[in-house]
């Protein structure tokens, strides 16, 4: 046999030894870990592959938004603005919002800006702001309406909604709301009798109502009702079903009714030749005081 070692019978025999060993740890519990390492390679790779996409992505994204931002022809030279009422010129956009040609279109956080004018200004309803390449940026403005007018200056107002507001001038038709005592000033918002007192001026200038009769005051210092002071004469005690709650389709229902009542009255006083000084819708439909 030692011969046989010489020629390297040993050394074959231990070779194949070391192979049947290897086979059989690829095939043991060595293979679990073969395929788990290489699984986690593969992951790795995939999630670097992807994190490396992912950046690529930013940073060109990034790099394109600096050279719109830095490239000429991407400079805003149209201001588009433009609002739906009097009172908001470009002028004021301009000086509210310190925008200004020359500078660069993407420079202006557009929902800042729109958040900002709709918070500030509290004439504005509603605010558009949009950007449109390669040189223009447009803001529309909603104005609000008003309704009424606040106190015996009338400098304010409020509309459907109930929102104060700096009013312009030229508005003497509307009804003017007094007797409270709150001290109220633009971007409030109004509750109690005063929202009553929205609600009623609403009411009249809708149809079916609108034109029947003209309210020219709306006294609010009296807990249970309203007193309408009328243009065709008479004072008006006003309350109706629903009055001191939130307003729901029923109560202002209830509302037109009452003001139907009271325009039915007003139209017969007329044709009768009649001169009314009061009128009591305090009650219900069946019962109307007239004097």
């Amino acid at each position: 046999m030692r011969w046989l070692s010489l020629f390297g019978w040993r050394r074959t025999s231990e070779r194949q030894n070391r192979k049947r060993t290897s086979y059989t740890s690829v095939n043991g519990r060595s293979v679990g870990a073969t395929w788990r390492s290489r699984l986690a390679v593969g992951t790795l790779a995939v999630v670097a592959g992807g994190l490396a996409a992912w950046g690529l992505g930013v940073v060109a994204h990034r790099g394109y938004e600096v050279v719109l931002a830095t490239h000429p022809a991407y400079r805003i030279r149209t201001l588009d603005i433009r609002s739906d009422g009097p009172q908001v010129t470009p002028e004021r956009v301009r000086q509210w919002t310190g925008l200004q040609v020359g500078i660069s279109l993407l420079e202006p956080d557009i929902g800042a800006l729109r958040a900002m004018l709709i918070e500030k200004v509290p004439v504005i309803r509603e605010a558009t702001v949009s950007r449109h390449f390669p040189d223009r940026l447009a803001i529309r403005i909603s104005e609000r309406i008003p309704v009424v007018a606040l106190g015996r200056s009338g400098f304010l107002g409020a509309d459907a909604s109930g929102h104060v507001f700096s009013m312009a001038p030229g508005r003497e038709t509307l009804p003017r709301v007094v007797g409270y005592s709150e001290v109220l000033t633009p971007g409030r918002r109004l509750t109690g009798l005063l929202m009553n007192a929205v609600e009623v001026a609403e009411a009249a200038r809708r149809p079916p109502l609108a034109g029947l009769f003209r309210i020219v005051t709306v006294d609010t210092r009296e807990p249970d009702w309203l007193t309408l002071g009328l243009e065709e004469g008479p004072w008006v005690r006003l309350s109706w079903e629903g009055m001191k709650e939130k307003p729901t389709p029923q109560s202002r229902l209830a509302l037109e009714q009452k003001l139907r009542s009271l325009a039915r009255i007003l139209e017969d006083a007329r044709l009768k030749g009649r001169k009314l000084k009061t009128v009591d819708l305090t009650f219900s439909d069946d019962y109307i005081p007239v004097e």
